[in-house]
């Protein structure tokens, strides 16, 4: 191909999250810049080394041979930015499952601190209570409706506690290893040592910015008491009229999911649409949104998409399939997005690896050539003691033989004129002899 492969390779990986969906379908050049030129901070890093019309050409081509589109064809056009290292990605793991069970202690905590404001109205209750005129099972619902805010996160940390200690057995056990052989991939060297992993600073647990999971979470907390308040405006419109209830903001999400709960036995069996997972857990299992949008905790991207994936659940057992499929949409592109961000962290990590090893070949020449420069000094030095020692030798003998310098200058150069009148005269000799 006209452009290199490491080009190809550079435009794939800032252009992933872009080109996804509808947008993973354009093949026109106008509509591939139009469409690049919406982000100028991707293109402003590509266009250093490379025109745009290059970045458009590679796109192009990328695009028309469905790279966005097929991962396996991307895993076969670029395979190392599919590629972890197993050392890292136990410690990925390992990450994962302490924020989560992090989180978890945080969300147990706001459930805790909530717990008196738990129920619907008063107003509400009233009315629901009175509807069923079941007092005794009105206890078992309230202490079953508590169950799911005292449990639910309590649950996640024990899991999450398992979790780990699976994950840190499984380090424990895969430490020995002494490198990890990596595809190799233009000029990066494909030997990484587990020290040189262990110097690099950890990319994960993946977080999104915190702007982009409220708005997430908060639309994902709106559509379900949108939908909540629909489906009781179906199935139990005299409960809307008799206590007020004429919007979805009437009431917040947690107080729309146990006032569900507890008319659930009034509510035609059709009326839901069930899977495997029990009514109550499906409609408890939004609790945690609703924690994490109003009390601001900060999720991992792989929570977010947990508790998407609870919300497109309540959402279709209620009927609700606009807002379910809605929902999927925003779950699919988090996925997207999560993963175009941990195959840049990949791809960071390669290229902090291959600096480092850089690093390491020209520290290892610098010693060399330290210890060269130190025994250069050593071994003049001993030169310069050996022409002193010679010095004071002559020095000594001369002093020992009661002569001057001057002296001694001068019997040099009689004993030189000497035997040069020696050479001569043999030199004379010679010419008589022919």
């Amino acid at each position: 191909m006209a452009n290199k492969i490491a080009d190809r390779r550079r435009v794939y990986l800032a252009c992933r999250a872009i080109f996804v969906g509808q947008k993973a379908e354009l093949r026109k050049q106008k509509k591939i810049r139009e469409e690049i030129e919406r982000w100028p901070q991707v293109l402003r890093s590509l266009t250093n080394g490379l025109s745009v019309e290059n970045v458009v050409e590679i796109l192009r081509d990328l695009l028309s041979r469905h790279i966005f589109k097929s991962e396996l064809k991307a895993k076969a056009e670029f395979p190392d930015l599919f590629y972890t290292p197993p050392e890292q990605e136990v410690k990925r793991e390992a990450s994962e499952v302490k924020a989560a069970k992090s989180t978890a202690e945080v969300l147990d905590e706001v459930a805790s601190v909530g717990q008196n404001d738990v129920e619907c109205n008063i107003e509400v209750e009233e009315h629901a209570t009175k509807q069923t005129n079941e007092n005794t099972a009105k206890q078992t619902d309230e202490d079953d409706v508590k169950q799911p805010d005292e449990g639910v996160t309590k649950q996640v940390a024990d899991d999450a506690t398992k979790q780990t200690g699976e994950v840190l057995h499984e380090t424990e056990r895969d430490s020995p290893r002494p490198k990890t052989e990596f595809p190799s991939t233009g000029n990066v060297t494909s030997h990484v040592t587990s020290q040189q992993l262990a110097t690099l600073p950890s990319l994960y647990p993946t977080y999104i910015p915190y702007k982009a999971q409220h708005i997430i979470l908060s639309e994902a907390q709106r559509m379900l008491e949108e939908s909540c308040f629909k489906f009781t405006k179906k199935h139990m419109p005299a409960l809307l009229e008799n206590t007020g209830l004429d919007c979805a903001s009437s009431l917040e999400l947690t107080k729309w999911t146990r006032l569900l709960a507890k008319m659930a036995d009034e509510i035609p069996e059709a009326a839901f649409d069930l899977g495997a997972m029990p009514l109550r857990e499906v409609l408890f299992s939004t609790d945690k949104l609703r924690h994490s949008a109003v009390h601001r905790v900060p999720m991992t991207a792989r929570s977010i998409k947990d508790l998407l994936k609870s919300a497109v659940t309540l959402a279709f057992t209620i009927g609700d399939h606009r807002h379910a499929g809605q929902l999927e949409e925003i779950c699919y592109e988090l996925d997207s997005k999560v993963k175009a961000m941990e195959m840049n962290k990949n791809a960071l990590v390669y290229s902090a690896t291959a600096d480092l090893q850089d690093i390491q070949r020209r520290r290892e020449e610098l010693d060399k050539l330290e210890k060269e420069v130190l025994a250069t000094m050593v071994k003049n030095d001993q030169k310069n003691r050996g022409f002193i020692g010679a010095l004071l030798e002559d020095s000594v003998s001369r002093i020992l033989e009661g002569k001057t310098e001057i002296e001694t200058e001068m019997d040099d150069e009689l004993k030189i004129e000497e035997d040069e009148e020696e050479f001569s005269e043999c030199h004379t000799s010679v010419e008589d002899f022919e």
